[in-house]
């Protein structure tokens, strides 16, 4: 008797596995599928500028040095305050106190003094002030610009655009390659958003330090600013 009651329970399960055998074997078969990349670009006007400026000192007193570039520091944050800089668009970021040795060809280490670093990075959102600021803090005694930084406030906004025109281009392609073959795109499979190159700034940074002969005017040349985005979508292929 309990051998009777047990077949039926051994039947049903070798028939589930059958059966999800045959629904796999079966995809693997009838899966017909393209993939194709979309992109899109888009060219902005720049209307904000990330600076990153250091202060060098240097003296055979550490105190000494150290005491310098602060006083440098607090003035040129003072002038970030008083063009209307907001505080969290200014930070500071390296602070170091190093020994600087000069060393020569068999001859022994020669303490020059103690090098205080000390770094800031501002964001300007009013373009306009980027030319009596820099040339301001260059008078207080900042004395090293690190890098300057081109970006758009559009950004955001402008990357949401492109996400939905590649995918159209995508779609686009697809079925472009597909007519030719007489086949049709049908649902998605797969997408994802592929690597781009980082956003590529084309313009003139113009002169960081103005000659006191040139002629008053910006000195930065905006040029524009270029993003663009792509997108991988593996599509069904239907008959």
């Amino acid at each position: 008797m309990s051998h009777m009651r047990l077949l039926p329970v051994s039947v049903a399960v070798l028939t589930v596995f059958a059966c999800v055998g045959c629904e796999h074997r079966a995809e693997n078969v009838e899966r017909r599928s393209i993939t194709v990349r979309g992109t899109a670009t888009a060219t902005l006007t720049p209307d904000t500028i990330t600076v990153r400026v250091a202060v060098v000192t240097l003296d055979k007193v550490p105190a000494k040095s150290q005491a310098d570039n602060n006083r440098i520091v607090r003035a040129a944050l003072k002038l970030a305050r008083d063009a209307g800089i907001a505080e969290k668009d200014v930070q500071t970021e390296v602070v170091s106190l190093t020994p600087k040795w000069q060393r020569g060809y068999n001859q022994p280490p020669m303490l020059l003094g103690y090098e205080a670093t000390n770094s800031i990075t501002f964001v300007l959102r009013d373009i306009s002030k980027y030319d009596p600021l820099l040339s301001e803090m260059v008078k207080a005694g900042v004395n090293d610009v690190k890098s300057i930084t081109f970006t758009s406030s559009k950004e955001p906004e402008t990357m949401r655009q492109l996400r939905r025109q590649a995918v159209k281009d995508a779609r686009a392609r697809a079925e472009a390659m597909a007519s030719e073959l007489g086949v049709k795109v049908g649902k998605v499979y797969t997408i994802a958003e592929a690597l781009v190159e980082d956003d590529m700034w084309s313009g003139d940074s113009g002169a960081l330090f103005a000659d006191d002969d040139a002629d008053d005017g910006p000195t930065v040349a905006l040029g524009r600013l270029k993003i663009a985005t792509s997108v991988e979508v593996d599509f069904e292929l239907t008959d």
